[in-house]
């Protein structure tokens, strides 16, 4: 349970340094795509310098391949805070005029780094902390993180040393972690967090009920804890009152902040938000007197920063503007709001000066590039800024397999792509002529999502973005599948706050609702007239001709976690995770019966083994085996045949990875997705889904 319920990227992890990506004879393309790997996956900006340089320095380079690593050289030089950038786009802007969009990218660039206020005279020094998503203490010197593992813990930054304080258990009744909501008492004795409860019911398709939350209190020298609130008093922890005396949170409802006393666990509304927007985690000014939050519009977009009264009489703008401004947190002596801002089309930190907790003057930059997916976690006493990186970045690959001699015959092999992020979901066509998948990625601050489509014959790329409904956050592609003649492609695509499979031509770009509303999975298609999907944890067949939906069947006992049916159509292969077992992973394979609805179960994993709810089930040719992917007791995933005549499960040799990660890694190992209709080549995913902790020390000099 624990594993598949972090509210994070669903992906498949490896250490990607097992793939080369430089040969000997490097091009350009490659030379770049190495350096962007060093920015956006390692942070490592000064690596990424030195190749740019030689770029720059290749008496073959193309002048636009030229102009472009300079202005990547650019950003990476903002990003150490070092002058250097400023001459680099200069030097873009002098040289390079007839290259329009490179230098418009470096005079935007340039009025960035001189806008409104200079940096301060000591130049800001960003460091790495640690692995792992937390908040600092008030001193700075420790971290509270939820580990791999769901435990919290406690990071001590001086000794680099880790202590457990609230460990996640699963046991016969229950199964029980820690979540993300975490905040420190004042004086830094004390944490707040979130702890969730889960009750054994083999009832519940999960066999698990509940899902209670508690807000709960740990003293971190002693490690005793303390229930402060539990059901329907339950409040997720933002800040403490400056006194000690009250932790805050939003709710019970969303309009609603609520202060709950931290000695009596009594509970009362501080503060109701009366715009009927949303908005974000509340923030103590230092003296107690204000709350600092994000407002979000109802649509999602545009949040800017407000500031309400600490008893609620009041509220008011203090960062006004069309950009995403978000994220905020108090300077330590108060006379300054810090937050995140897209305004110069990255994710850049701006500052605005407040006096009686109202905006004392414009917006100002403070850091020119923070990177994608980065989230601000607050001050210590002595003015170092905390920050988490999310590093993402998952590729395709294909390999070549023999299914009789189960073994890989060669590979894994990267499929190139143009946009380096979350390449995800790949499908082959029915034909086997054409590759889709999901395409994430992350400029400047704002994730945008395409659905892609590659020719393999050609290496064409039809490059797709969803449509946005009124009134819904941008669009992501979970999954994808394809129509029985390849003409039309099935894509969950999910929009907050609502899901649902879209029917897409690749060739001309429409999006057509199915009106069928669902999770992560695509249907899949039996023939031309009718398609499975799994919704709810049950299993129907849909009529395209009448639009009617047919239940085939339920996991009433248990948990359905795939489906995919054989290429005759005739049966639906599924994994299943039963009541039965404590396991939180599906551990059967079965069968159904497409006309009866009858199931048989096939085969059972081994004890301590359980298959991959992530990857898909394939069909080999002939319907007489499938193949699935099967994690083993020592967290290994390996490709598995499972033949249906003697239930027999085989590994194949050859391909295997670890699963599990460090601290702040989660999700880990590759997810497997599609088998080529030739019966010989599979193509899955690898890549990594890490949280990292970094600190910015003199941001605030004067």
């Amino acid at each position: 349970m624990k594993r598949y319920s972090m509210p994070i990227l669903l992906v498949a992890t490896l250490v990607v340094a097992a793939f080369p990506l430089v040969g000997a004879a490097q091009s350009t393309d490659v030379l770049f795509q190495e350096a962007q790997r060093l920015e956006r996956v390692q942070g490592d900006y000064q690596g990424a310098i030195g190749i740019y340089q030689r770029i720059v320095g290749a008496a073959s380079a193309e002048r636009a391949a030229v102009a472009r690593a300079l202005v990547q050289m650019g950003k990476a030089y903002e990003s150490l805070g070092r002058t250097e950038a400023f001459s680099v786009y200069e030097r873009v802007v002098r040289d390079f005029a007839d290259l329009k969009e490179q230098v418009s990218e470096a005079r935007r660039r340039m009025r960035g780094l001189t806008v409104n206020e200079p940096l301060p005279p000591t130049e800001p020094v960003i460091s790495f902390v640690s692995e792992g998503f937390g908040r600092p203490s008030p001193d700075g010197r420790f971290l509270a993180l939820i580990d791999a593992d769901f435990n919290l813990v406690v990071y001590d930054t001086g000794n680099r040393s880790a202590r457990v304080l609230a460990a996640s258990r699963e046991g016969e009744e229950t199964n029980e972690y820690a979540d993300f909501g975490l905040s420190w008492s004042p004086e830094g004795r004390s944490i707040a967090y979130t702890w969730w409860i889960y009750h054994r019911d083999p009832s519940a398709a999960r066999g698990w009920s509940g899902g209670a939350k508690e807000l709960r209190i740990v003293d971190t020298s002693s490690g005793s804890v303390r229930v402060l609130a539990a059901g329907e008093g339950f409040i997720p922890p933002n800040d403490w009152s400056r006194d000690g005396r009250f932790i805050y949170g939003k709710g019970p409802n969303p309009p609603d902040v609520s202060r709950i006393d931290v000695k009596s666990g009594a509970s009362q509304i501080a503060w109701t938000d009366s715009s009927g927007e949303g908005f974000g985690a509340v923030r103590f000014s230092p003296d107690g007197r204000y709350l600092g939050f994000t407002r979000y519009p109802k649509d999602r977009s545009d949040p800017d920063i407000w500031v309400a009264a600490a008893d609620g009489s009041s509220e008011w703008a203090v960062v006004d503007h069309p950009a995403d401004d978000y994220g905020m947190y108090w300077s330590p002596d108060g006379s300054t709001l810090i937050f995140s801002s897209d305004r110069t089309g990255v994710n850049a930190l701006w500052a605005v000066r407040v006096q009686d907790g109202r905006a004392a003057g414009e917006a100002y930059l403070l850091h020119p590039d923070l990177g994608p997916w980065t989230q601000l976690h607050g001050f210590s006493r002595d003015g170092r800024l905390f920050f988490s990186r999310h590093l993402a970045n998952v590729s395709i690959f294909t390999a070549e397999i023999d299914v009789d001699a189960v073994r890989v015959l060669s590979g894994p092999v990267r499929v190139a792509v143009e946009t380096e992020g979350v390449n995800e979901a790949p499908s082959w066509s029915p034909d086997g002529t054409k590759l889709a998948w999901g395409r994430r990625w992350s400029p400047g601050d704002d994730e945008e999502t395409h659905l892609v489509v590659r020719d393999m014959a050609t290496g064409r790329d039809s490059d797709i973005v969803p449509q946005r409904d009124e009134g819904a956050s941008s669009p992501w592609t979970l999954h994808t599948g394809w129509s029985p003649d390849g003409s039309r492609l099935f894509a969950n695509i999910r929009t907050y706050p609502t899901a649902d499979f879209k029917r897409v031509d690749y060739e001309t770009g429409e999006v057509e609702s199915t009106s069928i509303q669902g999770g992560e999975r695509v249907p899949s298609f039996l023939d031309e007239d009718r398609l499975v999907y799994l919704r709810s944890d049950s299993v129907f067949i849909r009529n395209l001709a009448t639009a009617t939906d047919r239940l085939l069947i339920t996991g009433a006992d248990g948990q359905i976690d795939r489906i995919k049916p054989s290429q005759d159509g005739s049966r639906l292969a599924l994994l299943k995770r039963t009541s039965e077992s404590t396991s939180d992973h599906p551990t059967e394979v079965w069968t159904v019966d497409i006309s009866t609805g009858h199931a048989h179960r096939i085969a059972v994993a081994s004890r301590g083994e359980y298959f991959d709810a992530r990857s898909e089930i394939n069909w080999l040719l002939g319907d007489d085996a499938i193949l699935v992917a099967l994690i083993d007791a020592d967290e290994k995933v390996a490709i598995g045949r499972v033949d249906l005549d003697s239930g027999a499960i085989r590994v194949f040799d050859g391909l295997e990875w670890p699963v599990k990660g460090g601290v702040g890694d989660y999700n880990m190992g590759p997810a497997i997705y599609g088998l080529h209709p030739d019966g010989k080549t599979i193509v899955f995913t690898i890549g990594y889904n890490r949280f990292e902790m970094w600190a910015i020390d003199n941001l605030l000099s004067k």
